[in-house]
């Protein structure tokens, strides 16, 4: 294996000092123009990279900030990831990107890993398991800054960047019912997480305050969101005299599932069954029919989140931590 070149390899081959060569590179003032584009060619010429880590070692600092993501192949989350790499690295810092795979034990291991790769801070967004919270408080504990966003966790102070999901919730099963929907059901995705829940609180209340009996609610927990969703959307169709009228889904990817099941099941949206999602994922615009949805700003939500890490980062004092809620659009479409 090669040999990566360092500072010092430089130096020689330019008969200088190491001080000269990382000055040189990073353009201090103080070194000669002349001696700059030498040190910058050569350095170019012997694909020099930087050791990050050694550099934060040395500073007692980083500029290497930490996300950790249930997963990649969600829009979302890649909208997301996209507003933190903008604001990171307008700012100087690069971005160590970790994909937990929606299990707990892998968001601790990450966070493990990051905290000893010496990260300023961590960008979070929690798994659908992810109940106990004792490794955020060790982060906490070795005094490692992180936000959490769009999944967050309501019982760890720390900054946290959301969307109304409670009003969105609201307006979408509002909307639902002043276009006359009688037996409104609701797909939720796990209760335990706190978006579900705040989802689950918005359509409930939108229920009440319309004077539906909240007792009726039908309402399925899909734990497993998108992989639970199929067949809790079948066990609500399958009734007879209580089959639901339309379907207020956790999110578009639970409204997509339920929507295969209407078509599996020879139903038509929204003639027999309307059906309504949460997330404006760029596909609701090209199902048939398109979706109505709530849209989620992901990549502010995104820039939010790097933004409040980046304050945390500058600020001596901690004493109340910010809670961003981004206001959510409804965007009507064919399915209702």
């Amino acid at each position: 294996m090669k040999k990566p070149i360092t500072i010092s390899d430089i130096a020689i081959k330019l008969d200088i000092s190491k001080s000269t060569v990382s000055r040189a590179l990073k353009d201090h003032p103080d070194v000669n123009p002349e001696t700059k584009r030498r040190v910058k060619a050569l350095a170019e010429k012997l694909d020099y990279e930087p050791n990050l880590l050694a550099s934060s070692l040395a500073k007692k600092q980083s500029n290497l900030i930490g996300v950790i993501l249930p997963e990649f192949n969600r829009t979302f989350f890649s909208s997301a990831l996209e507003g933190i790499q903008h604001v990171a690295r307008a700012n100087g810092f690069n971005v160590i990107i970790c994909q937990s795979n929606e299990e707990f034990e892998n968001e601790v291991l990450n966070t493990k890993m990051l905290a000893s790769n010496k990260v300023a801070g961590i960008l979070m967004s929690l798994t659908l398991q992810t109940e106990d919270f004792s490794h955020l408080r060790k982060l906490q504990d070795k005094n490692i800054p992180f936000v959490l966003f769009d999944r967050v966790a309501d019982n760890v102070d720390c900054p946290k960047v959301t969307v109304d999901d409670f009003q969105g919730a609201y307006q979408v099963t509002s909307h639902l019912i002043k276009k006359g929907y009688k037996n409104i059901a609701h797909l939720s995705g796990p209760l335990g997480l706190s978006i579900s829940k705040k989802r689950y609180e918005g359509f409930m209340k939108a229920l009440d305050d319309h004077g539906f009996d909240q007792a009726n609610a039908q309402v399925y927990e899909c734990k497993l969101l998108n992989e639970d969703a199929y067949h809790s959307a079948r066990k609500l169709l399958e009734l007879n005299k209580d089959r639901p009228d339309a379907i207020f889904c956790v999110s578009d990817y639970v409204a997509f599932e339920a929507m295969r099941c209407i078509r599996d099941l020879g139903l038509r949206i929204p003639e027999d069954v309307a059906l309504a999602g949460f997330t404006n994922d760029p596909a609701t615009n090209y199902v048939t029919p398109p979706l109505t949805t709530m849209e989620q700003p992901a990549k502010l939500i995104g820039e939010k989140a790097c933004e409040l890490l980046l304050q945390h980062l500058k600020s001596e004092e901690h004493s109340e931590f910010p809670h961003l809620e981004l206001p959510t659009n409804l965007i009507e479409r064919g399915s209702t």
